[in-house]
Parts: C-alpha cells; sequence; structure tokens
C-alpha cells in the first residue's frame, strides 16, 4: 500500500498539517490505515531482509522474526477470540466503561490527552465469528459437492485436518493440499483413492489476521485450486505445482538474496561430496590398489 493509498484511509493532506490534528487522526484511524502507516515507516527505516528465520523442526513451518524483534510502531494484535468469537478481554454490553468520568471529575481542559489507535479487537466485534469445526465442515463439504460438480469429478476423498497444518517448501502453512491415489500393488498395498485435505488451523489464522478475509470464497477457491492439481496428475503433467515451486525459490532468492542462495548450493554440494567421501573412502582405496595392481601385471 503506497503513500496515497494511506492519505486516502486518514483523509485529505490538510487534516494532518498540524501535530494535533495528525494525533486526531492516528488516534481515529482505522486498523488498515494503521498497518499501513507502519508498513511505510519499516519500509523506510528497515531493509526486508532484516529478518532471522527460524523453521519448527517438527512440521517445518518458517517463522520470519523482524531483526531488531522490538521496532518503534506496531501493528495491533488482534485478541483471541472466545467460543463465541468475541475477544476474550471484551468488555459486556451493560458494563461501565473505564473511561467513564466519575461525578467529580475535574475540568476536560485539565486532562492529560492520550493518542490510542482503534483497536483491531474492537474493528473485527462486528465481524461474524469463525465457525466451529462442525460448521467448518458442513461449509467445506457444501463447496466441494459444487466445484466437483462444476469440474465433473468424483471420487475424491475429502478430509478436514483440524491438527498442525502442513507447510509447503517456503515454510508457509498451507490452506490445502492435494495427495494421488495409489492402486493396490502386489505387496498387500491397500489401494487409496486420491484426497484433498483443508487445514482448520490455517484458515482461523488466515481468518484473525485478515479482517476482509472471506471464508466461504476460500474454501471454495482452494478446493478448486486441489481439483485443478488432481486433473493435472492425471494428465501426466502438473504445471501448476511446477510454478509454485517456482515462485517459492523466487521468494526465497528474494529474502536472502541471489548470491546467498548460491553460496548455500555450494555448500550443500561440497557437504554432500565430503559426505560419499567419508562413507566411500574404503572403497576407494581398494579399488585404487586392485588397479595399481593390475597396472603393475
Amino acid at each position: 500500500m503506497g503513500h496515497g493509498s494511506s492519505a486516502r484511509l486518514l483523509g485529505r493532506a490538510s487534516v494532518v498539517e498540524s501535530s494535533i490534528a495528525l494525533a486526531d487522526a492516528l488516534a481515529g484511524a482505522s486498523s488498515e490505515a494503521w498497518g499501513a502507516i507502519v508498513d511505510l515507516f519499516h519500509a523506510a527505516h528497515y531493509s526486508p531482509r532484516l529478518v532471522g528465520v527460524h523453521r519448527c523442526p517438527a512440521c517445518g513451518a518458517r517463522n520470519d522474526l523482524d531483526v531488531p524483534l522490538e521496532r518503534e510502531l506496531a501493528r495491533e494484535d488482534l485478541g483471541e477470540e472466545g467460543a463465541l468469537g468475541e475477544p476474550e478481554d471484551a468488555e459486556p454490553e451493560d458494563a461501565e466503561p473505564e473511561d467513564a468520568e466519575p461525578e467529580d471529575a475535574e475540568p476536560e481542559a485539565k486532562k492529560e490527552s492520550r493518542i490510542v489507535p482503534v483497536s483491531k479487537a474492537k474493528a473485527a466485534a462486528g465481524r461474524r465469528p469463525f465457525p466451529d469445526l462442525a460448521s467448518f465442515e458442513a461449509r467445506v463439504r457444501k463447496a466441494a459437492a459444487a466445484v466437483y460438480r462444476a469440474r465433473g469429478v468424483r471420487n475424491i476423498d475429502l478430509f478436514i485436518d483440524a491438527g498442525v497444518p502442513a507447510c509447503d517448501d517456503g515454510g508457509e502453512p498451507l490452506l490445502g493440499c492435494y495427495t494421488p491415489g495409489t492402486a493396490a500393488g502386489a505387496d498387500l498395498e491397500i489401494e487409496k483413492r486420491p484426497e484433498i485435505r483443508l487445514f482448520y488451523r490455517t484458515f482461523r489464522a488466515e481468518h484473525r489476521a485478515d479482517p476482509a478475509f472471506d471464508i466461504e470464497a476460500e474454501i471454495h477457491e482452494t478446493i478448486d485450486h486441489e481439483v485443478t492439481h488432481h486433473l493435472h496428475h492425471l494428465s501426466g503433467h502438473d504445471p501448476l505445482d511446477a510454478e509454485e515451486r517456482a515462485e517459492i525459490a523466487m521468494e526465497h532468492a528474494r529474502r536472502v538474496g541471489r548470491r546467498e542462495v548460491v553460496r548455500r548450493a555450494a555448500r550443500g554440494a561440497i557437504g554432500e561430496m565430503s559426505g560419499f567421501l567419508r562413507v566411500s573412502w574404503p572403497l576407494l582405496i581398494a579399488l585404487a590398489v586392485a588397479s595399481a595392481l593390475a597396472w603393475c601385471r
């Protein structure tokens, strides 16, 4: 989001000519506007590569940690949703506001002004709560029936995974994935039908992070995307998979730099070669001795 977009979110340029007007504009800014300001500030003061990449050893998820972690401005965190989708720290409607004035309050002029941007939790109060697992499954089944009918496919198992989501090669949690089927083999291998798997936790995390996240549309798009993988697999070539892997490689090169990619590839090749020599050196010595004896004869 550029400078013009954030200016539109805050209002006309004349609104922020004075520090007081700027403070008032920031105090009443929406979460989207505040996020745009934070992004512009970080882009101006910090390199995009000032991150520390940490991968979970169990699931492979990538976590990009800002370096330094504590910065002058930060996006506001959306509070955890309770069972009914309400923020856990939300006040009941009939509760007395904390900032309500007591009868013997001081005059307005003597009060200390505070700048508090609009909270994402308050901005999200009007959103529909994320569905529970049963409701989510019902939406997935409904969307899958429509996609299967439109694409002319059937016999693809559908599974909603409520556990830790799988990650792509770049360490990003997946919304969904496709697994080709396997035929029954002579070694008593059980036949498995192709499967489309959707990850409940990833959808929930995206819903919390993005106020504009459309659950039904994303479910439909994810299932349709995985059906495309299925059709490409049946044709014998999946250009969509190759395109996704190329995008992951490009994003990795953008994050760490092309020179670092080359250095890491060289270190990997050297490591593989040293590992091969460490394991096979007795055989290589034996072959060299045998060759020398044969040549001496």
